[in-house]
């Protein structure tokens, strides 16, 4: 059964990044709106949070090889749909003649996940349409079954690993990494404070948490100012203050549920359709209108269709080689 706080939260931040992503590609507000849309900015870190939350250290990950099917059926899908989409958009709008890719992996940076791990100076080989996410996300769920092989899965030995994988992202931000999204190993601690917030919602020491988590947020803006790793921590606290939260009723709640169970499919394909008439605009094909509605209204479309018919699909799928892998 879905905690109602987590969908709420993943909605929010759903919203959040699509007004972030329509004032920067459509209306460039500036001033006090601007500094509260930019919270859209923040936003995807809250997806790493609640993605680390909702894999619970305390459940066997089961058979590894049906495990990463799951997580490649639930990931894949969409995400190869809207690549080659962009492959071929952007090959007929740059006339198939694409920007260097110092690393010579062009598109293949992509379909192997390595975006944002592969140094390169030209912007679309890092972050076309908002993917950069998702190799954080593929790496996180690669070595997720890792923490199984602890032996003391406590609040206090994840709290540890938290801390060690701060240390490690400060020193590869810093001496290693090169491109201008952050990394999978950058974006491990966000995944880790998740984690750790559902260790102590199971062993039902949430009122320890919050004190943790806030102890750690004030730590780190003391040493590295207010950062996205202190806004992970409050949205924990968030996640662990309001686990009680019950399910409403009416519109809002509808739009809420509808919001986080396509907030993946959502996610890529606004992106997608936004940047897609971006580039219709600053021709001169279509006028300012016909930009923002047309923007607006088909990237809803599109997700209910690509939800349905692709991560609706992958996932019974997903589901039905589980079962079968229980079975056996």
């Amino acid at each position: 059964m879905k905690k109602y706080n987590i969908v709420l939260i993943r909605a929010m931040a759903c919203i959040a990044v699509i007004l972030y992503h329509m004032n920067n590609m459509m209306f460039g507000i500036g001033g006090t709106t601007s500094s509260l849309l930019a919270i859209g900015g923040i936003a995807p870190y809250f997806f790493f949070v609640i993605s680390g939350f909702l894999v619970s250290v305390k459940k066997d990950v089961g058979d590894i090889k049906t495990y990463y099917v799951k997580r490649i059926l639930r990931i894949c899908p969409v995400y190869y749909l809207v690549i080659v989409y962009n492959i071929f958009f952007w090959g007929i709008l740059l006339n198939w003649n694409w920007p260097v890719d110092s690393s010579g992996m062009y598109w293949w940076r992509y379909f192997l996940f390595l975006s944002t791990t592969v140094p390169t100076g030209e912007g679309l080989w890092i972050n076309v349409n908002a993917t950069w996410t998702i190799s954080a996300f593929m790496f996180f769920y690669l070595i997720n079954p890792l923490t199984h092989f602890i032996k003391n899965k406590s609040a206090k030995v994840f709290a540890a690993i938290l801390v060690v994988s701060v240390f490690i992202q400060t020193f590869y931000d810093q001496y290693v990494y090169l491109n201008a999204f952050p990394s999978p190993i950058s974006c491990l601690p966000y995944f880790l404070i998740g984690m750790l917030a559902r260790i102590y919602v199971d062993e039902e020491e949430e009122k320890r948490g919050c004190c943790v988590f806030a102890l750690f947020a004030v730590v780190i803006a003391l040493i590295k100012g207010a950062n996205f790793l202190v806004y992970a921590c409050l949205i924990a606290i968030v996640i662990l203050c309001s686990g009680q939260l019950k399910e409403g009723t009416g519109i809002f709640t509808k739009i809420i549920n509808w919001t986080s169970d396509r907030s993946y499919t959502l996610y890529l394909i606004h992106a997608t359709v936004f940047a897609t008439f971006q580039q219709f605009y600053a021709m001169g094909k279509i006028n300012k209108l016909i930009y923002v509605l047309a923007s607006i209204v088909l990237a809803l479309v599109f997700t209910e269709l690509v939800y349905r018919y692709v991560e609706v699909p992958a996932n019974r799928l997903a589901k039905k080689i589980t079962l079968k892998a229980q079975r056996s």
